[in-house]
């Protein structure tokens, strides 16, 4: 439905262009800085009810109030505006997975030798420290179906 929108051009962003959306100018570990400890402020983590569900969990000491997901726009926004950019769900980007040494300047694929793994940024709200960082990234098959896999869209 979004696409039948006339003039206009949605598709998912590279991973260079959500790499800069969630870090919003900082050169930090985290878009809100060093301190991971500030996350409840600004994302959906593994936190204090996390930590009471499933004790070997790794989680942040505080207690954002969602136990899973949560609706949008709930935490702070980023430096751009931008809500939900580190935890919540992980998030697709258009690029295929490959190590960070064999990306090439060509988006659609990334230097990556197929494309059976496409990367996902951003963290989810069952991930602590680690995976928040503005410089994580992992991989998931397109094919997949998963309820901590979420999207956003850029417009050209």
């Amino acid at each position: 439905w979004l696409a039948r929108e006339p003039g206009k051009t949605y598709r998912l962003p590279t991973e260079a262009e959500f790499e800069y959306l969630h870090r919003a100018g900082a050169r930090t570990a985290y878009p809100w800085g060093d301190d991971g400890t500030a996350a409840c402020v600004y994302a959906n983590v593994a936190d204090r009810q996390a930590k009471r569900r499933k004790p070997e969990w790794s989680t942040f000491p505080c207690d954002d109030g969602s136990p899973v997901t949560s609706e949008v726009g709930r935490y702070r926004a980023n430096a751009l505006g931008l809500f939900d950019v580190a935890g919540n769900v992980w998030e697709w980007t258009q690029d295929c997975y490959g190590p960070y040494r064999d990306i090439t300047g060509d988006v659609a694929n990334n230097g990556a030798a197929d494309c059976s793994r496409r990367v996902v940024r951003g963290g989810t709200w069952s991930d602590a420290t680690r995976n928040l960082r503005s410089s994580d990234r992992t991989a998931s098959a397109p094919t997949a179906t998963l309820n901590i896999v979420g999207f956003r869209v850029v417009r050209d």
